[in-house]
């Protein structure tokens, strides 16, 4: 029966319409009597696993880099001939694969249809056919290859005619050893390499011959430096268990070419040839080959592709790895060699304009551009930081010429150099960049890069400030305050714009007070600070010149003499400050001129006099202090009030002077009033409620007032100081519990008696409680333990009687506790030892009786405990005596009545009474 074609039926044809036709397909369908229209029995043979058919799987990089070198062909007479195409393995793969179907067909007939991974193995296979067409295609020369197709296609026409033949008769078992039935079997020897060829003999040779030409064109260029990429899978048929053949051989690592076979005897290898020089056939295809290398168009979508010659990296052997690492090393090594020289010439460059080198002329020209601001003694002196900032600019600035502009830009320059060469700041200069950008948090700029502000305050600058300073003519700022700059300051009468200049905190013996000629030059200047130096003498009268000036602050000097009429000039005064000084004499009425004036500070200086009479003097002012002078007369009185809607004076501070008189009514009415201070005075009469007033804070303090304290206080008063009163009477208001702000009270020395209020309990804020000695009498009320936040409670000397408050207790803030001198009885409470953070107690001269309670050993803070001089017995706990032996408690006083192992002994004054450690016991 007649046999189906499998490469025909429409299954097949569907699987491979994907694909490219490669181009032997037409002539093996047309050999084997195959139309696309024919109509065939859909019936594929399966094919068994061929143990000589191996697929070669390297990776791409080794695999697009190996060809075989000694695959051999069969010829019809016999005979092997070399051949290294991979395309003819290739070819012989496909013969042979139509053989062994056809064979199988015949001795198979009745085995069912392929299955689909046989399928998609045949469709495999011819896609990989395709591809290793177009691979080796795109490394060969478009010549070569042309010719090569056509010999190919006349040997698929021939390999199909015999494809056929063995399909209609079987071929003769004519092989060297026997294989399995229809299969055919290879010699040992040629098993590896050999295939068959169909080609007449003349055109093998030729195909060889053309094969080695092109193996010597690929030698030709790796001995130039450049490697040929031939193509990719090699397929070779070797004998089970055999070590497949490769193109490449390997040594230590690496490829290189296997050895080419002998060329064909009608071209003998001359010894010109054999040195590397082409055969006379070869000269014109190695032209063709520069020409398609050199064409650099290639399009796959064109029928008439042109070819280009890839360019593949060279495959370098160790010599000439080693080359080329040479040639690197000598280029990294020249570079560097370069820019050594270029470093070595800019150095000697600045060297030559060191002070040193060859720089005189550079020199001179700065010499001649400072010479005009700086003696030339001074400048040529290298002990001196003008010598030292000369130098550095003729090193660093080259100047050809003095000019106008050039000396602009240098004073500045060199005004800052000398200025932190003198103070100790050199190490923040930096010659590369401009003076401007050196530290912006000392040097201030405007967009011309003019100097407008130097601020260094606390930065530790020590020695004189130069003179040159004066050159900064834009100068707006100058703030040096809390360093130890010693000297005088400097003139700085070109800096006619400053308006800013602070220099308090330091050592100045003098300042620009002292040069009444430049103080015009300061007429600009607004807030002057000259504070605790060590100026001297009387202030100037030169400085009543600055009329603009608005704050003036000369304290903590040695000041002396008086203050001057002048000082009205300053119209635009706000602030003057002159305490602690030596100021004498009084105080000028002129001062009340000066409507703008907002705070005056006299204090601690040896002022003395009456106050002016004018009463805008203390009342148009928002602070006045003038404490600790020797000031007498009254406080002036403002009878008519005709301005007292201008008196918003907020603190007035009269403290330690010798005035006398009474409290002027006027300061009921000072409705911004929020700090009085009057101690230490003489001033008698009554006390005001100064109801109208926010007051916060009302010393009067060691006074001769009299009567009752006032229940009209304001409630937002926070310190309430009436100590060292004796005339006040008539206790201790009730309303003094509306008073929920107070913070301070001391009405201690004070005639006050009667009893304490149990509203005081209200004063949640109360932090101290100043009450000894006001003739208070009955019990402690037991409301005392609400004032949680009270630190010290000094109720000593007064009439108290009766039990000790144990709601005492509950006042854990509470670090001092004096009832001493009272006459309290019953014992002590043990609620005491709830007091963590008390550290002194004193119970002495009163009548307590009992024993000391044990529990006084929690209190761990104590530093002070008496309570000598009860009736007292018993002995000293074992835990007080642990705070002895630890150290905490420091002073123990206790009766020798009292037995107490960690007591010193009894006084020796009177020893049945004292007993106890630390001062004033034993």
């Amino acid at each position: 029966p007649k046999k189906s074609n499998p490469f025909s039926s429409p299954s097949f044809q569907q699987d491979l319409a994907p694909f490219p036709s490669p181009p032997f397909q037409e002539s093996f369908s047309r050999a084997l009597g195959t139309t696309k229209g024919e109509e065939k029995q859909e019936e594929e043979p399966s094919l068994y696993p061929r143990d000589d058919l191996v697929f070669l799987e390297e990776p791409p990089t080794q695999r697009e880099d190996m060809i075989s070198q000694d695959s051999s062909v069969y010829h019809h007479d016999g005979s092997i001939s070399s051949n290294d195409s991979s395309s003819d393995a290739l070819f012989v793969m496909k013969q042979e694969t139509l053989f062994f179907l056809a064979q199988r067909r015949n001795t198979k007939a009745s085995e069912p249809p392929l299955k689909e991974e046989t399928r998609a193995f045949m469709t495999q296979r011819l896609v990989e056919e395709e591809e290793e067409h177009n691979r080796i295609a795109r490394y060969t020369p478009l010549s070569l290859l042309q010719e090569q197709e056509e010999l190919l296609r006349q040997a698929a026409e021939a390999s199909a005619a015999a494809a056929a033949a063995a399909i209609r008769s079987p071929p003769p078992a004519t092989t060297t050893t026997t294989g399995r039935s229809g299969r055919l079997a290879l010699s040992p020897e040629h098993r590896s390499h050999s295939q068959p060829s169909f080609l007449p003999s003349s055109q093998q040779h030729k195909l060889e011959t053309m094969e080695f030409l092109q193996q010597r064109r690929r030698r030709q260029s790796m001995a130039n430096g450049r490697a040929t990429q031939p193509g990719a899978v090699n397929v070779q048929a070797r004998a089970p268990g055999s070590r497949p053949a490769f193109g490449r051989q390997r040594s230590n690592g690496r490829l290189h070419p296997a050895p080419l076979p002998p060329p064909p005897e009608e071209y003998p290898v001359s010894q010109e040839h054999q040195q590397g020089a082409p055969y006379p056939h070869e000269q014109e295809q190695y032209e063709f080959d520069d020409q398609i290398n050199n064409n650099n168009d290639y399009n796959q979508d064109s029928q008439t592709a042109t070819y280009r010659m890839p360019h593949a990296k060279p495959v370098l052997d160790e010599e000439e790895e080693r080359r080329s690492c040479n040639r690197k090393f000598a280029f990294v090594l020249g570079t560097t060699g370069i820019f050594l020289f270029a470093g070595a010439v800019v150095l000697v460059f600045l060297l030559l304009l060191g002070p040193d080198g060859d720089s005189s002329k550079n020199l001179d020209n700065w010499k001649q551009i400072l010479g005009d601001v700086t003696p030339l003694s001074v400048l040529m002196d290298s002990a001196t930081p003008q010598h030292r900032a000369w130098h550095w600019l003729a090193m660093y600035h080259q100047v050809a010429s003095p000019t106008v502009a050039t000396i602009d830009a240098s004073y500045q320059a060199y005004a800052l150099l000398v200025f932190f060469f003198s103070v100790g700041l050199e190490e923040l200069w930096n010659p590369r960049l401009h003076e401007c950008n050196i530290d912006h948090t000392i040097l201030v700029c405007d967009g011309r890069y003019r100097l407008t502000q130097l601020i260094a305050p606390n930065r530790g600058l020590n020695g004189d400030l130069p003179p040159e300073l004066s050159l900064l003519t834009n100068l707006q700022r100058l703030n040096l305050a809390d360093n130890s700059l010693d000297g005088s300051l400097p003139s700085l009468s070109k800096a006619s714009q400053l308006n800013f200049l602070h220099v308090g905190g330091n050592q100045l013996t003098k300042g620009i007070v002292d040069d009444d000629d430049n103080m015009e030059s300061f007429a600009n200047l607004k807030y002057l600070n000259m504070s605790h130096n060590l100026l001297n003498g009387k202030i100037p009268p030169s400085i009543y010149k600055l009329s603009n000036l608005r704050s003036l602050d000369l304290s903590g000097n040695l000041f002396d003499g008086e203050l001057g009429t002048e000082i009205e000039n300053l119209t635009k005064l706000t602030s003057l400050i002159l305490r602690n000084n030596e100021l004498r004499g009084t105080l000028p009425p002129s001062m009340g001129k000066l409507s703008a004036l907002k705070l005056i500070c006299l204090d601690h200086n040896l002022l003395s006099g009456d106050i002016p009479y004018d009463p805008s003097f203390f009342y148009s002012r928002d602070e006045v202090t003038i404490s600790y002078n020797f000031l007498s007369g009254s406080i002036p009185e403002d009878t008519h009030r005709w301005n007292q809607t201008n008196y918003g004076i907020k603190k007035l501070d009269l403290n330690a002077n010798r005035l006398s008189g009474s409290i002027p009514t006027i300061m009921e009415e000072l409705y911004s009033l929020e700090y009085l201070d009057l101690t230490r005075n003489s001033l008698t009469g009554d006390i005001y409620g100064f109801a109208r007033t926010p007051l916060k804070e009302l010393k009067l303090a060691i006074n001769k007032l009299k009567n009752t304290i006032p229940s009209s206080f304001p409630t937002s008063l926070r310190v309430l100081h009436l100590h060292s009163n004796n005339r006040l009477r008539f206790g201790l208001p009730t309303e003094i519990g509306r008073l929920t702000n107070l913070e301070f009270m001391n009405i201690g020395a004070t005639a006050l008696g009667g009893t304490l209020p149990t509203e005081i309990a209200s004063l949640t804020k109360l932090e101290s409680l100043f009450i000894d000695y006001a003739e208070f009498s009955g019990t402690l009320p037991t409301t005392i333990g609400k004032l949680k936040m009270l630190g010290g409670l000094q109720a000593n000397g007064n009439y108290f009687t009766g039990q000790l408050p144990a709601e005492i207790g509950d006042m854990g803030y509470l670090r001092l506790l004096d009832l001493q001198h009272n006459h309290f009885t019953g014992s002590i409470p043990t609620t005491f030892s709830r007091l963590g953070n008390l550290q002194y107690l004193s119970l002495r001269f009163n009548r307590i009786s009992s024993t000391i309670p044990k529990e006084l050993q929690g209190m761990e803070a104590l530093t002070t405990l008496k309570i000598d001089y009860n009736e007292i017995e018993g002995t000293v706990p074992d835990g007080v005596c642990a705070l002895v032996d630890s150290g905490t408690l420091e002073n123990l006083a206790v009766d020798c009545t009292i037995s107490c192992d960690c007591c010193a002994g009894c006084s020796e004054a009177d020893p049945d009474l004292l007993c106890g450690r630390g001062p004033g016991s034993c």
